[in-house]
């Protein structure tokens, strides 16, 4: 697994805030981060203070400041396809970055938000053991189950925002509808049967499993298991 965290690391040119200018609508925006945020706006009064910050923490804090203008929700469905557009340009346009990508072959590449382990953090990123420390707020519960259920984003993605909801077990409850939907009625059978454990975790009575470690553990178990014999019998 690789690990964002600060753009000095190893992998820090992944993250939105590594110095690689982006080219959009005919104007150049000097980070990810800052055409990111530009884009949760219309006004160009907006914009452009956002986009001529040099610094981009700066140009996030800039676009905070005008929280009152965006036309985008925060962590909304729009947010996330401007964050898919954005990743893609930035592959598009540094070929060195599309090398290094591909260099990392299979590796699941997170963002560790462990020291803000908390609403967007949880929703861009990951937190070790985040679902141990109470932080399973309505705010992240709602988040992973928007993206859970929407056909429109990648397979792998809404896998790992059902996983992450089984983690979270009976704190992520108000998800089962949507579990139960994906369950009976997705044409995909490996999420199908993802949502069907999630399913078991988050209406579970208790986050623990009777023999021992928590019922998420246990399912995740079965559930490698049946995909295994699965595998085999092909």
């Amino acid at each position: 697994m690789i690990l964002i965290r600060k753009v000095a690391d190893d992998y820090g040119w992944l993250g939105n805030m590594s110095p690689y200018p982006l080219e959009w609508e005919d104007k150049v925006f000097r980070t990810a981060e800052a055409l990111f945020q530009c884009l949760r706006f219309q006004d160009e009064f907006s914009i452009e203070e956002i986009r001529k910050q040099k610094s981009p923490m700066t140009a996030k804090m800039i676009a905070k400041r005008h929280k009152e203008k965006m036309v985008v929700v925060p962590m909304g469905l729009k947010d996330l396809n401007n964050m898919n557009l954005v990743l893609g340009l930035k592959v598009e346009q540094h070929p060195v970055i599309k090398k290094q990508l591909i260099e990392t072959g299979d590796e699941e590449i997170l963002e560790d938000c462990s020291k803000r382990a908390r609403g967007s953090g949880l929703f861009w990123g990951a937190a070790r053991l985040f679902s141990k420390v109470g932080l399973a707020s309505d705010e992240v519960v709602d988040a992973l189950t928007i993206v859970a259920s929407c056909d429109e984003q990648p397979q792998v993605l809404r896998s790992n925002c059902i996983e992450a909801l089984m983690d979270l077990g009976p704190a992520a409850k108000a998800s089962a509808p949507v579990l139960l939907d994906l369950m009976r009625n997705s044409p995909d059978e490996e999420l199908q049967q993802f949502a069907s454990a999630a399913f078991k975790s988050v209406t579970a009575e208790s986050e623990e499993h009777a023999c021992g470690g928590t019922v998420a553990e246990h399912l995740r178990s079965l559930y490698r298991t049946e995909i295994e014999k699965s595998e085999k019998c092909k």
